[in-house]
């Protein structure tokens, strides 16, 4: 799949992660599915922030599954994808950013699922509350911080099987994949 912008991606934008590189790309044939959800057809457009600390990584980690996912979510419509990292990252990892540094992007291409992901890392500023959506709230999520190899031991061991979703699935390869990729 090409790389491809949300609407209001600045020009800025546009040039920054047209140089970076693609830091993966998964697909239906990266796993066994006998539950696929419903075709999609339309792209959705993400942002992934790994807010990193003294070697730390602040992930999502919910309380009722039982499991970790990097700090992000949609763009926004009407959004840029800068704008979209700093909002996630204060609604979800419950922090303002000092420092946002592009590394690449990032392409989920399944059935169900057809993602592009927009990656940066992140050095946190001043706490904040966090500011979860309903499916999160659900969830029981709460900002974690993680030793890195910490976090890529625990993706691992979801990744080798106790994370059953579609869409679980793929989070879970895509974390596991960046975190390995850029640690």
């Amino acid at each position: 799949m090409q790389l491809q912008f949300p609407e209001n991606a600045s020009i800025k934008e546009k040039t920054i992660f047209q140089d970076l590189p693609c830091l993966g790309e998964i697909s239906d044939k990266d796993f066994s599915y006998s539950d696929y959800a419903k075709p999609k057809e339309e792209m959705r457009f993400c942002v992934r922030i790994l807010l990193i600390n003294n070697g730390k990584i602040c992930v999502e980690y919910s309380q009722r599954y039982n499991f970790i996912q990097i700090l992000g979510g949609g763009i926004e419509c009407g959004e840029s994808i800068e704008a979209a990292a700093r909002r996630e990252t204060s609604e979800e990892g419950g922090y303002k950013v000092n420092q946002l540094i592009p590394k690449g992007y990032f392409i989920e291409n399944g059935i169900a699922k057809k993602d592009i992901s927009f990656i940066y890392t992140a050095t946190p500023g001043r706490q904040i509350t966090t500011s979860y959506q309903e499916d999160e709230l659900e969830c029981e999520f709460k900002p974690t911080w993680y030793e890195i190899n910490d976090a890529i031991k625990i993706l691992t061991e979801a990744d080798e099987g106790y994370i059953k979703s579609y869409n679980g699935r793929f989070a879970t390869k895509r974390d596991l994949l960046l975190l390995k990729k850029l640690f």
